[in-house]
């Protein structure tokens, strides 16, 4: 034997929680955890109709001849708790069941939770946007008791039903509350423009505060929650405990002036608390102080819309309609010369960004729909041509409709700015509202 003695080692584990699954969950049909009986196919999706990362699944319905199908999304490793599950569909006005029918179940209890009809002829309302597409919340709040969530869509319809993603989001846990309370800014809004002279006039920054379980504690709100920084913070000083105006909305006064620049207002960890004892954790928002800041829409009903004889309106009904339900249409014309034009008047000289909505359709649809933009009489950007046989993508929702920029940033030097459409197109063209917002100097 050598009679080797050991050195000293020193070696460690960890006793730890395995992590919470995330708040929010989003499953596609591609996705584990997306099982569908032999009757659905998958539809790749193109330019015109496509789903949540593109593809979606469909199914023929019952009610034209086919076997009774499923399509089942499993939400596995959840916390117990109060849910909301919304989903996203690619609507269209025919082959598409105005009844499909959703379930939405407690882990392996095979009686419903919850159950629903959908209609997907209709585009789903954009309570949620995620990967540019609207999710239609379905159920406000299901209760699951163990950790697993089922939702199932069936074929037991009159017309073909189109499954795509489920979204999931965690509202409250089940048991003890603890989740911390948060606080965000309401005026100015969290991302927001305000000018210095409305700031230093009004002499206050508004906050509320909110909990998802027992609610926040009133008492632990001093005055020492938020500190600002950035260079539209000049001598900014809170004198004392805010003032509590509506609900947990607070209105914290100060002393001093803001100057334009970009505030950095960060919520202190552990500076309040909720009725549980939970504290918040380190919070932080921004807003801008500017004396240039504009946003407006202009609808196809508004004061500052025009269109030539060759446009008629659209009411709109439960299945086709637009920004406040009506729109604006022309037959399209090689060469044509009818235009609608949208007029924004007034506007501080700087670099506006413009975006639109239109309602889409597979047919009677024009593909290359020219957008021109003018800056006062002056063309300065386009034509920019527009495929209204797809649907806008969702860079902002606005009256739970999706509107797409299709100007970036252009310069704006005359204090008008016009956005005109023509009928100079290969099919029907689509006029409804335009949302335009300063952008940048």
């Amino acid at each position: 034997m050598a009679g080797n003695l050991n050195v000293v080692e020193t070696e460690t584990f960890t006793v730890a929680s395995p992590p919470p699954p995330p708040a929010i969950q989003i499953m596609d049909d591609a996705d584990d955890g997306f099982i569908a009986s032999e009757g659905w196919n998958t539809y790749a999706g193109n330019t015109v109709t496509n789903g949540y990362n593109t593809n979606f699944a469909y199914a023929k319905a019952t009610g034209d001849g086919a076997g009774p199908e499923t399509a089942t999304w499993t939400f596995g490793g959840l916390i117990p708790g109060s849910y909301e599950v919304a989903m996203t569909w690619s609507d269209r006005d025919i082959y598409r069941a105005p009844d499909a029918p959703l379930n939405i179940y407690d882990g392996t209890n095979p009686t419903p939770a919850f159950s629903k009809l959908i209609n997907q002829r209709l585009a789903p309302t954009a309570d949620h946007v995620e990967g540019g597409e609207p999710f239609e919340i379905v159920s406000a709040s299901v209760e699951i008791t163990g950790d697993t969530l089922v939702v199932e869509l069936s074929n037991v319809a009159t017309d073909y039903v189109i499954a795509d993603a489920v979204r999931i989001e965690l509202l409250l846990p089940a048991g003890p509350d603890v989740v911390p309370p948060v606080a965000d800014l309401t005026n100015p809004s969290n991302g927001g423009a305000i000018s210095p002279a409305t700031l230093n006039a009004q002499g206050y920054i508004e906050v509320t505060f909110s909990d998802s379980g027992d609610g926040v504690d009133d008492n632990t709100i001093g005055g020492d929650e938020i500190s600002l920084s950035g260079r539209g913070v000049n001598d900014f000083v809170v004198p004392g405990p805010p003032t509590l105006v509506d609900g947990t909305t607070y209105q914290y006064g100060f002393t001093g002036e803001f100057v334009e620049g970009d505030v950095n207002v960060e919520f202190e960890a552990e500076s309040f608390a909720d009725l549980a004892g939970n504290l918040n954790v380190v919070e932080a928002e921004t807003f801008t102080v500017s004396t240039q800041s504009f946003l407006q829409t202009i609808d196809d009903g508004d004061d500052g819309f025009s269109a030539t004889d060759a446009w008629s309106v659209y009411p709109g009904n439960e299945v086709i309609s637009g920004y406040n339900s009506n729109f604006a249409y022309a037959a399209g014309q090689s060469g044509g010369s009818q235009t609608a034009t949208w007029t924004f008047s007034e506007l501080p000289v700087g670099s506006y960004e413009v975006a639109i909505t239109w309602r889409e359709r597979e047919i009677y649809r024009a593909t290359n729909a020219p957008f021109n933009l003018y800056d006062g009489t002056t063309l300065v950007a386009g034509p920019v041509s527009v495929n209204q046989r797809a649907a806008p993508t969702a860079d902002y929702v606005e009256g739970g409709e999706p509107f797409q920029i299709i100007f970036g940033s252009v310069s704006i030097t005359s204090g008008t700015l016009k956005v005109t459409l023509s009928n100079d197109a290969d099919d029907y063209l689509i006029a409804d509202a335009v949302r335009v917002e300063l952008v940048g100097p």
